[in-house]
């Protein structure tokens, strides 16, 4: 006798007709082909003039400079720019500004340029209070005998022309006279140039605060050279610098040609724990003219790319 069988419901997937599989296969093809395709849109960035912000296509050039955290591209037409930045070297167009001494700066860098006496005097006390601990156990620390100005470019030339001076004018950013009264009373008038970002302005301010040091603390007969009293100042801005991990503050240090290499023999000698050596070798010459200034040379363009 034979028993009728019923087979029970199966829950496997039941097979979808050809013409479904294959909408479903287009389907994912193409939601695979969009983000794949927004993947390479989102990677082709656009390259845009540093200068101008216009996006660049055809022949553009690399600009470089210590001052630079790194190159910018900058288009053929305002590579032509007779005017640049006297802050970071690169052209300037339409969008810079001119300030009342002549200078011009790019929009970035007038944005974060110091205006102001009060914020200028704030900055100046923060690096003296770091670089009395750089100079602690050093001898005097001059402090409430300094006086500090914040000048225009024009107020400045007019205090470097005061007294002879070996440093040209349109490159100084801070400059230092010293009086002395009977009883070696020192007064130090410190000048230090509008428009430096905060980091340069501090850098300017530890160069200019060690002139003030050094001539409390050094004969005025030691005779020794300008190079190395300059390199002894650029070597104390270049350790603030380091200590507040100010990386192209540092670069722009070293490539200031003004002192002939001897910061950099001073920083080499200081990574090599020879600071005494370094500096019983850096005293000031005399108690005249103690400027800080920019580097020269310290721009160059790369070689002419061309981009589609």
């Amino acid at each position: 006798m034979k028993r009728a069988v019923c087979d029970a419901p199966s829950s496997a997937p039941q097979p979808l007709p050809m013409v479904w599989a294959e909408h479903i296969m287009r389907a994912w093809l193409s939601l695979i082909l969009l983000l794949a395709g927004g993947f390479v849109a989102s990677g082709d960035t656009v390259l845009r003039c540093s200068v101008c912000q216009s996006r660049i296509s055809g022949q553009f050039l690399w600009y470089s400079a210590p001052a630079l955290a790194e190159k910018q591209p900058v288009c053929e037409p305002c590579s032509k720019l007779d005017t640049k930045c006297a802050v970071c070297s690169l052209p300037v167009g339409n969008r810079g500004r001119k300030l009342d001494d002549g200078r011009w700066l790019c929009t970035k860098d007038f944005e974060a340029g110091i205006f102001s006496q009060a914020e200028a005097l704030r900055i100046y006390e923060e690096a003296r209070r770091d670089l009395q601990t750089i100079l602690a156990g050093t001898g005097v620390l001059p402090g409430r005998n300094i006086s500090v100005s914040l000048v225009d470019g024009t107020q400045l030339k007019k205090s470097n022309q005061a007294m002879p001076s070996e440093h040209e004018d349109r490159s100084l950013l801070g400059l230092t006279r010293t009086r002395v009264a009977p009883g070696r009373q020192f007064q130090h008038n410190i000048y230090l140039l509008s428009g430096l970002g905060r980091a340069r302005l501090a850098a300017v301010a530890a160069h200019e605060y060690t002139h003030t040091w050094l001539h409390e603390n050094v004969p005025v007969d030691r005779g020794l050279d300008r190079d190395a009293v300059e390199g002894f100042c650029e070597l104390t801005a270049y350790k603030l610098m380091a200590l507040r991990k100010e990386e192209v503050e540092k670069k722009v240090i070293l490539a200031n040609a003004y002192t002939r290499g001897q910061v950099n023999a001073f920083v080499q000698a200081e990574a090599a724990h020879t600071s005494n050596e370094s500096s019983n070798g850096s005293r000031p010459a005399s108690t005249r003219s103690c400027p800080r200034q920019t580097p020269s040379g310290n721009s160059h363009c790369a070689k002419t790319v061309q981009r589609q």
